[in-house]
């Protein structure tokens, strides 16, 4: 599930100086926990523990102040040689508004074309962040894969409101640098 939630920091200052976009390693797995679980509680992400955090890391591109502090994530789970869901999108609340999610959204994007996908997608409540980026609107029913995968499992699977979205990341020029 995709959402670009503020997430209430736990920390009474947030480090923005300079924010690098860059692979998550197993050890930010600790810090990304508390960032999901915080939206997962109010109903917004799946929850992740430690375990599968630890297990999924490799999925996950995080963002980081100048002190390495998590100051974002957001994870790309591929599920056929031409698609992949962005995942576990979540932003700092001292950081939102401020290009954090755009950015590890297009990290996400150019890890998906060096994998030659063709489709990314997500679902999520906040359309209206990534139609700016380029997606559109779909029918969830367009990914079985992930239906069979991630939302049989999920407590709003019968109600569920987020919504589809999708790109096709071929026809996109190059903007990431």
């Amino acid at each position: 599930m995709i959402q670009l939630p503020v997430f209430e920091a736990p920390r009474a200052i947030v480090q923005t100086g300079r924010v690098r976009i860059r692979r998550a390693r197993i050890g930010d797995m600790s810090a990304v926990e508390p960032i999901i679980n915080h939206f997962a509680g109010r109903g917004l992400m799946l929850p992740r523990s430690q375990e599968q955090l630890t297990r999924l890391f490799r999925e996950f591109t995080v963002a980081v102040d100048e002190a390495n502090n998590i100051l974002g994530c957001g994870a790309l789970r591929v599920y056929s040689p031409t698609l992949a869901e962005i995942t576990s999108l979540a932003v700092e609340e001292g950081v939102s508004g401020q290009g954090i999610g755009r950015r590890i959204v297009d990290r996400l994007i150019e890890e998906g074309r060096s994998l030659k996908l063709q489709t990314l997608f997500a679902l999520t409540l906040r359309e209206g962040f990534f139609h700016k980026l380029g997606f559109s609107s779909v029918d969830r029913a367009t990914f079985p894969l992930k239906i069979w995968a991630d939302c049989r499992s999920c407590p709003k699977l019968h109600a569920c409101d987020e919504i589809a979205v999708a790109i096709d990341i071929t026809q996109l020029p190059e903007r990431i640098r």
